[in-house]
This record gives structure tokens, sequence and C-alpha cells, in this order.
């Protein structure tokens, strides 16, 4: 027997390890993405609709003077992106389909012109932050649907609540235990770190930070594209 073929018969973990980091990414967008739309462009999530669907029952009620349309828009928009992203991987096969790759790169594509309209306004008029937020959030609808299917534990790349949960009430005993406390650690902190720097750059221009994710999203596609495509 050569040596090569103990290696050969090993299981290859490396996809799984690859989709992990690239969902990862898509997380870290997802923070940049929320921190401009909440922080620079009237208090909306582009990517967390639990936040929209509490900040729309909260503005509902009377008395409370906040806004209804931007979140009622956003999780509209989300819903939409989410059902056709949904709908065009219905029938693919694998993790990684070709018509990801295609999904990823109308996520990245929107992000990036979207940042570039917003970046030229100053400031950026109600109308223009409502459409922006719906805009964004039809694009996040479409990343979490891609999400879904690479189907990563514990990291949907938009909300973290479930991922929490599991961070704290599972044993760290283990290696598999080990590895993922940190996929669930690592999600939180760049979700968190996404938002200090979508927020950040609000303080120059509110585009910047969609421009931003919009690139971190194309990073993902190709990454994901070649990873999956170049054989």
């Amino acid at each position: 027997m050569s040596s090569s073929e103990p290696v050969a018969s090993r299981p290859d973990r490396s996809p799984q390890a690859a989709h992990t980091w690239l969902m990862l990414s898509l997380t870290f967008s997802t923070g940049i993405s929320d921190g401009v739309a909440y922080f620079g462009l009237g208090g909306t999530f582009t990517g967390n609709m639990t936040g929209n669907v509490l900040l729309l029952g909260i503005g509902l009620a009377p008395g409370t003077h906040l806004a209804v349309l931007s979140p009622s828009l956003a999780v509209a928009g989300f819903t939409v992106g989410a059902a056709l992203a949904g709908r065009a991987l219905r029938d693919e096969v694998g993790a990684w389909p070709r018509r990801t790759t295609w999904l990823l790169a109308a996520v990245a594509g929107t992000l990036l012109v979207l940042g570039a309209v917003v970046v030229t306004l100053d400031p950026v008029p109600r109308p223009a932050q409502v459409s922006a937020t719906t805009v964004a959030a039809t694009a996040m609808g479409m990343q979490a649907a891609v999400a879904r299917r690479v189907a990563v534990k514990d990291v949907n790349t938009v909300v973290v609540t479930s991922t929490l949960t599991a961070l704290a009430s599972q044993p760290l005993s283990g290696a598999d235990h080990t590895a993922g406390a940190l996929r669930r650690f690592l999600a939180v902190a760049l979700l968190l770190v996404g938002a200090l720097l979508g927020a950040w750059t609000v303080l120059a221009r509110p585009g910047l930070g969609f421009v931003l994710a919009g690139l971190v999203v194309a990073f993902v596609t190709a990454a994901g594209e070649r990873r999956t495509h170049r054989g």
C-alpha cells in the first residue's frame, strides 16, 4: 500500500471549512450594512428582520411616534429577496451550485451600486433613506437564502440570537464542541465589528459602508466560485 492511500481515504473537510469562513465573511458584511442603515439611514435594519418587526410593532403603538414605513418596506424587501433566491436555488444540487455564485454576485452588485448612489447624497433625504434600506434589505434577503442553502451550522449571516443561545448552552468539551464554539463566537464578533465599522463610515459618507459591504460579498462570491468550480 502506498503512503498516499491512507491520506486519500481520509474525509476531506476543507470544503465545509471554506464555506464556514465564507459565511462568516458574509456575516461581517451584514453587520456593515446594518450599521450604515440603522445609524445613518433612519434607524432601520437591512439584515436583522427581528429588529425591524419589533420596531414596526412599537411604531404601531399609539404615542410612540416611530416610523413604520421604513421597517415595513425593509421586511417586505427582505422577504421578496429571500423568495427569489430560494426559488432560484430550489432545484439546484450541492451546497454551492453555480446559481449561488450568480445570486451573490447580484447581492454584491446591488450593494456597490447602492453605495455609489448614496455616497453622492449629502445629506441623504428621507425618501432616499427609505429606498436605500429597502433595496439593501432585498439584497440581504437573497444573501440569507443563499446562506441557508450553504448551511453552515449557526452561521445564517443575518442574526445571531440562536448562535448566542448555542454558544451559551452547549458544552465546550471535545474538539467538535470547541470548534463549534469558536465558529459561533466568530459569528457574533464579526457581526459586532461589522456594525461598528458600518456606523463609523457614516461619519464620512453613509454610502461608503454599502460599498465596503459589497466588496466583501464580491470577495466571497469569487472565492466560493473558485473553491467549488475550479476543476
